[in-house]
């Protein structure tokens, strides 16, 4: 075996002398570039008593190689039922006792809220009613639509108004663009924060109104299990695959 596998292997059966179950997590590091982990781990002893054991090496290099050797980062992606999952950490259990050995998976995910729908109309609004009157001067007429988009603390609503009648699109004017901004930011403070928001207005030119689709991102967290299976076929994996590639 080459050293990597004989310090994994190492580590397992260090372990299995002095613990009956032991637990620890690698974290991803910030900004992605790799795992880390705590300088000990968590130890049910033979008499189960809990404690924290060091490290007997090194352990990124390790760890690193169990990932590899097991497919971790491509199970986690296969078994995750979420659209473009963020995997933070892996928990990574032996329990000596009853022979078997987990890894679980934490991974965040982006979810939609209900879409809430909310009116402005020019009733007692004069700067609507500007505004919308100036649209119909300059040609506009029937509804058109303007989709915005936020998250991380910054958000825009594009500069560009759509017809939903005719294949007509165009610049919106500062004041409308200016009224927008207030109807959201009055109705959903803070639309840009955090995991944002998205949508759509609909101006009404028939009917003076403007109408906002609001549908705010949330993170989720969860949990799945990507691989089970016995300490002694663990062992038996890092020897013979590092044997294969000898």
């Amino acid at each position: 075996m080459n050293q990597t596998a004989k310090q994994l292997v190492a580590v397992i059966k260090y372990w299995q002398r002095k613990c009956s179950k032991v637990y620890f997590e690698m974290d991803e590091e910030l900004g992605g570039f790799g795992w880390d982990y705590q300088n000990s781990c968590q130890c049910t002893s033979i008499d189960n008593s809990m404690t924290k054991l060091p490290y007997p090496t090194p352990m990124r290099v390790v760890m690193q190689y169990l990932i590899d050797l097991l497919d971790l980062e491509d199970r986690a992606v296969n078994d995750i039922d979420a659209g473009d999952p963020n995997i933070y950490s892996y928990e990574f259990q032996f329990n000596f006792s009853e022979k078997n050995f987990k890894v679980i998976c934490n991974y965040s995910y982006i979810t939609e809220g209900d879409e809430i729908v909310s009116m402005r109309n020019t009733k007692n609004n004069e700067v609507l009613t500007e505004v919308l009157n100036d649209l119909k001067k300059n040609g506009k007429k029937g509804k058109y639509r303007v989709d915005f988009n936020g998250s991380g603390d910054s958000g825009y609503i594009d500069d560009n108004m759509s017809s939903l009648e005719r294949s007509e699109a165009d610049k919106i004017p500062s004041g409308l663009e200016d009224e927008l901004y207030d109807f959201l930011g009055a109705r959903h403070p803070g639309w840009e924060n955090n995991e944002g928001s998205f949508g759509f207005f609909i101006i009404d030119l028939n009917n003076n109104s403007i109408e906002l689709n609001y549908t705010e991102n949330y993170e989720e967290s969860d949990s799945v299990m990507i691989h089970m299976g016995s300490i002694d076929e663990l062992i038996q994996t890092i020897t013979s695959s590092d044997d294969n590639n000898n």
